[in-house]
């Protein structure tokens, strides 16, 4: 979904550059109109899952947590979850090494606790990886912000690595 998001903003970048202001206009209207019919679309497509009664509910849910259909719903305001439910959702799933710091106004602070391996690849992988989850869940947030911070390794090393073989 990221991916699909950063190409649509290389795209409005492109409509931006074209010098003619009535093809812009002309763009823009049917980008928004299209976004529109897919909106309502969607709208009513819930609305008759939700008139057909609770079992469907289920139904609801299991479309809010669909990777594709869920970020849809967000964006037009029609998930079933709110934004910090989503959110916490997302980071829970990183279980102690992320940390939930707080959501106001849609903007979203997160702390990342890494061990340093030696190499900054990992901590690079494990940040790209909560971001994504972050923004799959809730594309409609404001702006979100991740703080690093660095665990000391433990010198506890497991009596099973010390054992050379067996001894008989």
């Amino acid at each position: 979904m990221r991916v699909k998001a950063e190409r649509i903003e290389e795209l409005v970048a492109e409509l931006d550059s074209i010098a003619d202001p009535r093809v812009q206009s002309v763009a823009r209207e049917l980008v928004q109109s299209v976004t529109e019919l897919h909106a309502n679309g969607l709208e009513r497509v819930l609305e008759i899952l939700s008139e057909s009664g609770p079992p469907c509910a289920g139904v609801i849910e299991r479309l809010g947590e669909d990777g594709l259909v869920g970020p849809l719903m967000a964006l037009h305001g029609l998930h079933p979850l709110q934004l910090s439910d989503r959110v916490a959702r997302a980071v829970a799933k990183f279980g102690q090494e992320a940390q939930l710091l707080g959501i106001e106004d849609g903007d979203v602070r997160v702390r990342l606790l890494s061990q340093p391996h030696g190499c900054g690849s990992t901590a690079e992988t494990q940040r790209v990886a909560l971001e994504d989850a972050i923004y799959n869940a809730a594309p409609d947030l404001a702006s979100l912000s991740i703080e690093e911070e660095s665990i000391p390794q433990s010198g506890f090393v497991p009596l099973e690595a010390l054992s050379l073989g067996s001894t008989t």
